[in-house]
């Protein structure tokens, strides 16, 4: 990936867009640029995948096409060119064909990255990562948020903090219904470095007005208006639902009745593991594996926080956010 594309703002866009799906506001943003660039693309969905891709692999947004006569005419002077022989095969239908194996190459190509889910990676490096962090014994960071943010993190975002018992929105915040904030430990944690970031807090029976997310970023980039980056491994409670975004890639998790205690995102080299921890009838509680494969970080350092997201206009309880732990070898 070209290095200034994570940096990118429509970057961003496409990236929030496709984590938050159809019909929020990055959603609709996004589409809306791309349409006033010219882009034609009936497929959302696929416009906006098409696009994030583009800026990937180093290109512009805006895709070049030929314009309504090119064809027609191009066929036309092929044909006048053509010598008289008319045992000959014809160019014009010889490129045509070519033409046509292409552009249904290029969709194939455009449908697999659609509906292809994100590289699950090697099973068995994802177990040997598991029994490695039975072995974390190493206390790397712990901050406990009871009064004020520790020197060692900033805050990210346009939402307001409270750290009155603990991280959470502070009351009537007057941001827009999609706007988000949170704060990262500052300190980056080398590529190889195998660690367990692990988040405590206190459970609420719902969760509504905000969406909880702990995050494992390759970048402190961050956006200045929800405070999120292009590439990150992220759980996500919404509601009563989670899920596990990983390289824009959204992947439902299931329903809880209440916010679990804690939540745990281990990383490798390149897979990691989430888990959380999912309280029993007797009131006990043990870590429950809910997703696994390769996290698409890369080489950069790791930057670990914690982050809340609008979701409508009327912001309810939010968690707070108690301990983050972060410990290896």
């Amino acid at each position: 990936m070209p290095a200034n594309a994570e940096t990118d703002p429509m970057f961003t866009l496409l990236t929030d867009a496709l984590r938050e799906g159809p019909g929020s506001a990055p959603w609709q943003d996004a589409v809306a640029r791309l349409r006033e660039s010219g882009a034609r693309e009936h497929d959302e969905y696929r416009l906006l995948i098409d696009a994030r891709q583009n800026l990937e692999d180093g290109k512009e947004y805006r895709a070049v096409r030929a314009g309504a006569g090119f064809t027609r005419k191009l066929m036309d002077q092929l044909d006048d060119a053509a010598p008289a022989d008319t045992r000959q095969f014809p160019l014009a239908t010889l490129i045509a064909i070519v033409c046509g194996i292409a552009i249904v190459a290029v969709l194939g190509f455009l449908i697999y990255r659609v509906v292809a889910p994100p590289a699950q990676g090697d099973r068995q490096a994802v177990e040997q990562l598991a029994a490695q962090a039975n072995t974390f014994f190493t206390d790397i960071q712990t901050t406990s948020f009871d009064s004020s943010l520790p020197a060692n993190w900033k805050q990210i975002g346009s939402l307001s903090l409270d750290l009155t018992n603990g991280l959470h929105p502070s009351a009537g915040n007057k941001v827009p219904a999609d706007a988000g904030g949170g704060a990262y430990w500052m300190q980056p944690l080398p590529a190889d470095k195998e660690f367990t970031l692990e988040v405590r807090m206190t459970p609420q029976s719902s969760s509504t007005g905000y969406a909880t997310e702990v995050f494992v970023a390759n970048s402190n980039q961050f956006s200045s208006d929800r405070g999120t980056s292009p590439r990150e491994l992220t759980w996500l409670f919404n509601g009563n639902d989670q899920q596990v975004v990983v390289d824009g890639h959204v992947v439902p998790i299931g329903t809880l009745k209440a916010m679990p205690s804690s939540v745990r995102i281990t990383i490798g080299a390149n897979v990691g593991l989430v888990e959380v921890n999912e309280q029993h009838p007797d009131g006990s509680g043990s870590f429950v594996r809910v997703w696994s494969g390769a996290h698409h970080l890369g080489q950069s350092g790791r930057y670990v926080g914690v982050r809340f997201l609008r979701t409508g206009a009327q912001a309810g309880a939010a968690p707070e956010i108690k301990q983050v732990k972060v410990v290896g070898k």
